[in-house]
């Protein structure tokens, strides 16, 4: 009986350690996200779900995270990084359905990696898109993630013939979506210069030059501050000079 007592106090002992373990890793974690360090970010968050692989929150961290460091891989890195961020917040959302956010960001991966492609030919995928982004504002209706996330699924899909999709299902995708959409992430970010830069995009889709220019300057008139943020401004320039305006 003495023996039992000793074993579960040190199991106990164990488990607490676990937990702060855990609890210092993703604290770090976090803070070098904080500072942009993303690929040592995601080695806190992987050490902390190797400690605790039923945590739907760090399933979530990391996949977020792998999601930023595909923007900036390219070829075969890029679609590692986004398999493995679909892997994560997959299993985030098996423990933890109800989190609109992993369904947002979900939906952020699975965009970048077969909707924005040229050649795009899968249904299932443009689909389950749409469902991750329909459930999220189930949950919560007043994130402009997901507005803005939808209305790259329009642009994505319409671009695809509609006797080729109203079959498969994906006949409401169209071009006046595409804009509602831009329009509602912009109205409730009005800062997010990418919101703003897409939008703009998708006004010069529909032939709606000044009003696009109008956003391309504000966005021009914007004092960048990370290299993020210049590339959009530099865009935002080449889509303006070609427009014929002056920045």
């Amino acid at each position: 009986m003495r023996l039992l007592v000793v074993i579960l106090m040190f199991s106990l002992l164990a488990f607490s350690a676990s937990a702060d373990d855990v609890s210092m890793l993703v604290k770090s974690g976090d803070e070098l996200f904080r500072l942009g360090r993303y690929e040592e970010a995601l080695e806190k968050y992987e050490l902390a779900l190797s400690l605790s692989s039923k945590d739907a929150e760090i399933y979530l961290k990391a996949g977020r995270t792998l999601n930023i460091l595909a923007e900036d891989a390219v070829g075969k890195y890029q679609n590692e990084f986004y398999t493995k961020a679909s892997d994560y917040l997959s299993r985030s959302l098996l423990l933890d359905s109800e989190n609109y956010k992993t369904h947002i960001e979900l939906a952020r991966t699975l965009i970048e990696m077969g909707l924005l492609t040229p050649d795009w030919d899968n249904a299932s995928l443009a689909k389950r898109i749409k469902e991750e982004l329909d459930y999220a504002m189930k949950l919560d209706a007043k994130e402009p993630e997901e507005y803005y996330l939808l209305g790259l699924w329009h642009r994505g899909v319409r671009r695809r013939s509609v006797l080729w999709r109203r079959p498969l299902g994906l006949g409401e995708a169209s071009l006046e979506g595409e804009l509602e959409n831009m329009r509602k992430a912009v109205d409730m970010d009005p800062g997010n210069l990418l919101f703003r830069l897409e939008y703009a995009k998708s006004l010069v889709s529909a032939e709606r030059n000044d009003e696009a220019r109008v956003h391309l300057r504000k966005i021009i008139s914007h004092k960048s501050k990370n290299d993020n943020e210049k590339e959009i401004l530099k865009s935002a320039s080449e889509i303006l000079e070609k427009l014929g305006g002056k920045n």
